[in-house]
């Protein structure tokens, strides 16, 4: 998973230096005053540019899911039915403990 994090982020800078340059391009056009060929170039920069900012997302998304997830590993071995080392709660436990709280409010 770390390769696609990479990708991703090396495709992310890449689509905003594509974008970047595309938009330097517009505007080479835009003083030459040529209006009609500014528009379309200035809009595709646009595309490129959001593309490369959404790929960037993407991958520090993909990054903070990764760490969470081996956080979440070393942290505690996974045992459904434990209250933390305080004792064994059990579903029938939790049930009683369910009851009485419904009770208490009426």
């Amino acid at each position: 998973m770390r390769g696609a994090v990479v990708a991703r982020e090396v495709a992310g800078w890449l689509g905003l230096v594509a974008g970047m340059a595309i938009f330097i391009i517009a505007l080479g056009l835009l003083m030459d005053q040529r209006l009609l060929e500014a528009v379309p170039a200035t809009f595709i920069g646009f595309v490129v540019f959001r593309g490369g900012v959404h790929l960037l997302k993407s991958a520090l998304a993909l990054r903070a899911v990764l760490a969470a997830e081996k956080a979440r590993e070393s942290a505690a071995p996974n045992r459904p039915w434990s209250d933390g080392g305080r004792g064994a709660v059990t579903p029938a436990a939790t049930d009683s403990v369910r009851r009485a709280q419904v009770s208490s409010r009426r």
